[in-house]
């Protein structure tokens, strides 16, 4: 998954792994999982345990992928633009 398209759906605030799936129709969570780790790997997503009962996890964007998230959007809006423009190309 691109990390673009997934870090739009991370909000400031922190998330849950199965609202942020549900804001992603049709990823699997295997797909979901292995991006999530991916931008934890390269620090551009917090991920946040909780010894609770039920435990859960909560992720986050780290300060630098917060900085990065205008540049996300712009790009997310150029790539619907071009979509529309050309279908069968994107």
């Amino acid at each position: 998954m691109e990390t673009s398209y997934l870090v739009r759906y991370i909000p400031c605030k922190s998330i849950r792994y199965n609202e942020l799936k549900l804001n992603l129709p049709g990823i699997t969570n295997i797909m979901l999982t292995r991006s999530l780790q991916s931008l934890e790997e390269h620090g551009l997503v917090k991920r946040k345990e909780f010894n609770r009962i039920p435990p859960h996890v909560e992720y986050s964007l780290t300060d630098i992928c917060e900085d990065l998230a205008p540049a996300y959007e712009t790009l997310n809006e150029l790539r619907k633009k071009l979509s529309e423009q050309h279908p069968d190309n994107v």
